[in-house]
Formats: C-alpha cells, structure tokens, sequence
C-alpha cells in the first residue's frame, strides 16, 4: 500500500524532472557563442599552414602579441620595449599589389575597431603597406586569399 505522502512526492518529482527535461532542451537550442577573436586567429592560422604549398609566404606570416590582460608590471615592461596600441594582430611579409606586405586586424564576428587600431592602419596604408579588418577567420581568408592572389611588384 503506498501512503499518500507517497504519491504527493512521485507527483512532485514528475514535475521536476519535467521542469529540468525543458530546461535542458532550452540549452540545446541556444546558438552556440560566435568563436573568440583568439578561436577566429587560431582557426586561420590553421589554414595559412595548410595552404604552405601553394603560398610559400605563408611560412613566415606571424601573429603580433600586441593586446590581451598583463598584469601591470609586465605591461610596463612591454610599453618600455616599444608596444603600442592598435598594432594589427597578423603581419603577411608578402610584397603585392604595389603594396610592402599585408597587415590583418582580427575581430570576432561583431567585433569593433578601436579609435588606436584605425589610426595605425591609417598610417601603415600612408607608408605602403596594406591594412585590413576582418571579422571571423573564413572573412580573413578571403581577403588573405585575394591579396596573395595579386601581382608581385
């Protein structure tokens, strides 16, 4: 014989695990976060060493350690050695289009340009250089894709 204590529980655990059932079907359909701008970087750089072969230039393409959270000390000592704000985070050593190589500012998809990354884009473009912005990896690709696709000077 069940009491009735008994049932009121079986009811009340039914509605829990209904309640926790809904919940985890609610997480399955979020959207996935977009990929970090370091996810997106990385990503890239995947495809720059897949893609050796057939543009050699690739091989000496190199991430600039420019921004990130240091702690103050080191910050310093960064500052001291000459880093400065808004340095693109990707240099392509590779001579284009009338253009010395190509600099490559990474954003996650929505990401925004700082006031420092747009002046030293400015600036670089001024010295013949040749700047751009991308948003997400396959973005950047494109565009690195065009580029190396170009006339060597």
């Amino acid at each position: 014989m069940v009491k009735e204590g008994g049932r009121e529980e079986m009811k009340r655990s039914l509605v829990d695990l209904s309640i926790e059932k809904e919940l985890i079907s609610n997480k399955s359909k979020r959207k996935r976060p977009s990929m970090s701008e370091h996810e997106e970087q990385v990503e890239l750089f995947k495809v720059f060493r897949a893609n050796q072969a057939k543009y050699a230039e690739l091989e000496f393409a190199y991430a600039i350690p420019n921004g990130g959270k240091r702690h103050l000390s080191v910050a310093k000592k960064l500052k001291a050695e000459g880093v400065k704000p808004g340095v693109s985070d990707i240099f392509i050593p590779a001579p284009r289009l009338g253009s010395h190589g190509l600099y490559v500012e990474m954003k996650a998809k929505g990401g925004k340009i700082s006031k420092n990354q747009e002046h030293m884009a400015e600036g670089l473009t001024r010295l013949g250089y040749t700047c751009i912005v991308a948003f997400g990896w396959e973005n950047a690709w494109r565009e690195i894709e065009e580029y190396l696709n170009g006339p060597v000077f």
